[in-house]
């Protein structure tokens, strides 16, 4: 994998300690992230959506190699072994992570959500050997799709690995909760099937 690629994790956090991780994350992290070359593009904790609430955060890389040195220097690092000792307080902040290899389909266009719009997580099942109509619909057709809501996609991916293959990855901006409701089903077609759907409080600025 020499191209560039992002990875997307969804952290379990132990119950009543999502305010811990996000300390960590926002805190000792980020100087831990600069110094291995650990680059995240967004961060946020699901508001609503299967297994919520859920810690999220997405990466991109320029190369699996690239990925496997910082990541290793990192949990190398005696500070990361300080920060998690810290932090966790005597037991572990995450109890289970999925971890996703993402292809780029349509590019991070930013974040701009006013006072009543919510950002989408949206993660539908792809219909088997149907791959390039899915990749076809997201980047040609899923804007137009959701412009009668007023939504927008913020990134849109192909699932390169995680469970339940194969899937896509969609970063959706609603202008309101109402007019999301009202456009809840306007991607549900085939190839794309069931959906998990996921609600997000972003954690860190737009990039």
């Amino acid at each position: 994998m020499a191209e560039t690629f992002f990875e997307l994790r969804l952290y379990e956090v132990e119950p009543g300690r999502m305010r811990d991780m996000v300390t960590r994350f926002e805190g000792p992290l980020q100087g831990l992230f600069r110094t291995h070359g650990i680059r995240v593009i967004g961060a946020w904790h699901t508001t609503a959506g299967p297994r919520s609430p859920l810690f999220v955060y997405l990466m991109q890389w320029d190369s699996m190699h690239a990925r496997d040195q910082a990541w290793g220097g990192f949990y190398a690092d005696p500070q990361w072994h300080q920060v998690r000792t810290d932090t966790n307080r005597g037991s572990e902040l995450v109890e289970r992570y999925d971890l996703n290899f993402l292809k780029e389909v349509l590019p991070w266009c930013g974040v701009a959500l006013c006072d009543d719009g919510c950002l989408e997580l949206y993660m539908p099942r792809v219909a088997v050997g149907c791959g390039t109509q899915a990749r076809q619909l997201m980047a040609e057709q899923a804007a137009a799709l959701l412009q009668p809501y007023g939504a927008t996609v913020v990134a849109a991916y192909e699932c390169m690995t995680g469970d339940d293959l194969p899937r896509a990855c969609l970063l959706l901006s609603w202008p309101s909760h109402d007019q999301r409701q009202a456009g809840l089903a306007c991607l549900e077609q085939p190839p794309l099937g069931r959906a998990d759907r996921h609600l997000l409080q972003p954690l860190l600025p737009d990039r």
